[in-house]
Parts: structure tokens; sequence; C-alpha cells
């Protein structure tokens, strides 16, 4: 590349990355990028936008401008840790950045160029990982147009706590079978939109990994992301010791070429995984449920109310022995399917182990829906139980409703009691 191609990439990052920062700050595009912005002559009707925030907040901080050398050999991390310190947005011309155990900073903004033809901005850790946080968690990052890799080495990519923050067009590839492209305990309020994750297929750990034990795990969203060559799974979020994972949402997420599975809850509460694809298995069969919902066998607490639709299967994707599209986890309560489908004509098949819930679909294959609903072009099929195997009333949830076998009578719960649908009389 010429230093005429690499200004041209240069002004064309920035100019995005003005457009970003006017947007926050009512300041000008083109005096974000250097370009002079013209008044103007009446002095009762000035142009000039006003200042909202703290112009230091938007400085374009290059990180050749720091030392950085950017060619994979040299170390940068002194260099790019001294870019972020200095406040700003810290920008990374195309090129391989070796860095490790950066600390991340409240605020940051990473901006690097995701042209292919002129090149990308890569940041590489040989040892340990890229970014921790410190302190409790950090906040309000955005990082944007990055590669992030452990290629020769490393760790995890990401760790720590992460709040108030989204990656965005990124790619996080993870070359090591024992760690993870993040492996955090603390995200919340983040947003993941167009990423790529790949792994490796004989990976023995997750490759977004997300586990907490204080409730750190809230209002976070997967939007348009791909995962590749996962040997576990790709998205697994758990609650432990009594602490929930709750309002989650994947959506229109694919996961290409597995060999382990897409998506593990564990002690979620209100989550939903919308329109996900799993295509394309390596070779033979899935070794892993490819959504499983369950608790965590770390003192966790009972999964409910979440939803998994409009789920879709490739046609050249078998299940192993033993192994579902959908499973949940016994005990697992109010867990709503949304017609899944196969690409072709198998049918999906779902695992509800007795626990309570609905499934609609085209014929789903459903077994161990004794608690369930299922509603599909065939027939409607409502929960049946004897007597001595209902639950208990309160657990059910008001409005549930169980055909009881003992009986033979349809039955729902008031919140605290059951009653015949037939006569209102207790049951």
């Amino acid at each position: 590349m010429t230093k005429n191609d690499d200004e041209r990439v240069r002004r064309r990052e920035l100019f995005r990355v003005g457009a970003l920062a006017s947007v926050v700050t009512g300041t000008s595009v083109l005096a974000g990028v250097g370009i002079s912005q013209s008044t103007s002559p009446d002095t009762k009707h000035d142009t000039k936008a006003p200042t909202l925030g703290n112009a230091q907040d938007f400085a374009i901080r290059n990180v050749k401008d720091f030392g950085a050398v950017g060619d994979g050999t040299a170390v940068d991390t002194n260099a790019v840790q001294a870019a972020i310190a200095a406040g700003g947005i810290t920008y990374f011309p195309p090129g391989t950045y070796e860095v490790s155990d950066l600390v991340a900073a409240d605020g940051m903004r990473l901006v690097g160029v995701g042209t292919a033809g002129l090149g990308r901005s890569r940041l590489r850790s040989k040892t340990g990982t890229i970014f921790r946080t410190s302190g409790p968690a950090t906040f309000s990052t955005k990082v944007s147009g990055l590669v992030f890799d452990s290629f020769g080495g490393g760790g995890d990519l990401f760790t720590g706590m992460w709040s108030l923050g989204m990656f965005e067009d990124c790619a996080f590839v993870q070359y090591q079978d024992g760690s993870s492209c993040f492996n955090v305990t603390g995200w919340i309020d983040m947003l993941v939109i167009r990423c790529t994750f790949d792994h490796t297929h004989s990976a023995t750990v997750p490759t977004f990994k997300a586990v907490s034990d204080t409730g750190e795990l809230a209002q976070s969203t997967f939007l348009s992301n791909r995962f590749t060559k996962t040997g576990d799974y790709a998205i697994h979020l758990e609650g432990t010791d009594g602490s929930v994972v709750e309002n989650f949402s994947i959506r229109d997420t694919n996961f290409e070429e597995s060999e382990g599975g897409a998506v593990r809850l564990l002690s979620t509460r209100n989550t939903s995984i919308n329109n996900p694809g799993v295509w394309d298995f390596k070779q033979g069969d899935a070794t892993k449920h490819l959504m499983y919902i369950g608790t965590s066998a770390k003192n966790g607490v009972v999964s409910s109310n979440n939803e998994i639709s409009h789920y879709v299967r490739d046609a050249m994707c078998k299940l192993g022995p033993g192994v579902y599209d959908i499973a949940l986890g016994a005990g697992t309560e109010f867990t709503s399917i949304m017609h899944p489908r196969h690409q072709l004509t198998a049918a999906v098949q779902v695992n509800m182990s007795g626990t309570t819930g609905l499934v609609v679909g085209d014929n789903p294959l459903v077994s161990g829906g004794t608690q369930a609903t299922i509603i599909s072009g065939q027939a409607v099929k409502f929960p049946q139980t004897p007597t001595s195997q209902r639950p208990a009333a309160s657990a059910a949830g008001a409005g549930s409703q169980i055909f009881d076998s003992t009986i033979n009578a349809f039955v729902y719960s008031d919140g605290t009691t059951w009653r015949k649908i037939s006569d209102d009389s207790p049951a």
C-alpha cells in the first residue's frame, strides 16, 4: 500500500468517525477530520455548530503517532495503551498490532479499517488476553472495524466486566482450543452487531462465555452476527449462586461449520433467541444439543420465561444419538418454542423434559412434553398428567391448563388451586 493509499483510507475512516462524533456533540464532521469549516460572514447568522461536550473526548488519536508499528512483529502494547489513555477516538491504520493485557478505559472509542482490499486493522495477542477491565466494570466503550485474534498463542481475547458499550463490524478469531473470544463476568446493556466469531472445531470452551454470580448479565443484544467452527457452544450465558441472566436477545444470528452446539442458557429469564440458523456442520452429526436451556449446576435458579422463535436447521446437518435441535433441562419453566423448522422436510426434534411450556410449529417431533401445550399443523395437544404428578398450582402459574388423566378432565390453575374448567370446582 502506498503512502497516498494509506492517507486516503485514513481520511475516509476519520470522516466516518467524525460523522459519529458530530451526532453526539453537534460539532462539524469536516472539522473532525481536519478540513476547515466556513462560517457565514454575517455574525448574526453564524453557522458554526455549538459545542455540547468536551472536544478532547472526540480528538483522533492515531496509534502510530504514539509509536505503534503495526507490522505483526513489534510489540505495540505500550503505544496502544498510551493512545487510549490520551482519550478521544483511538484510530488503527491497516496493519497487525501485537499487544497483550491492554486495560480498557471508560468511554474508550476504538476504530479500525474494515476494507479487505486495502488491508484490515488487526490486534493480535501471542501471550495473555488482548483486553481486560479494571475496577468494578468498564463503561461506555465503542469498538468498530477491528479484527482481534490469538494467532501463535494468547488466551481469552476479552475478559472482565463490560457495561453500556458496543462492538460493531468486528471480527474475533480464537485459535486456541482452551480459550474463548470473550470470557466475561459482566455484560450489561451491551450491543454486538454484525460481528463474526471464529473458533476451532476442537475447542473445549465456549466461543462467547459469560458467567456471573452477581447478576451482572442483563439487557444485552446480539444482532446479525456469525459464529463459525465452534467445538463447544458458540454462546454460553450462565447465572450462578442464585443470580439470573436476564433480558438477553440473540437475533438474526447464524451458526456455521460447527461441531458443538449453538446456544446454551443456564439460569436465565426473559431471554429470547429469534431467527437463529444452524448451517453446514463440519463433518458427521451434531454432538451437542443445538439450543439448550437449563439450570446452572452451581446453585443455579430455574430458567423461566425464555423464548426460541423461527429456528432453522440446514438440510445437511444431522443430529447425533441423544442430541436434539432444542432441549430443555428438567424443571425449566414456561419456555415458548415458536415455529422451528428443518430446511427441507425432516421434523425438528424438541425435548421438553416434562417442563411447562408451549411449542408451535409444523408438526415438530416433541418428546417429554407431558407438561407442554403442543400446537402443530395436525393437532393441538394439551399437556397430560395424572393428579399425582401435577405441579403445584402456584408453581404452574395462574392460567396454566393441563388435562388430568386421573379425573379425565381439563383443569386450570388460579395461582393457588387447580380447578376444573367445566364447572370451576376444585380439582
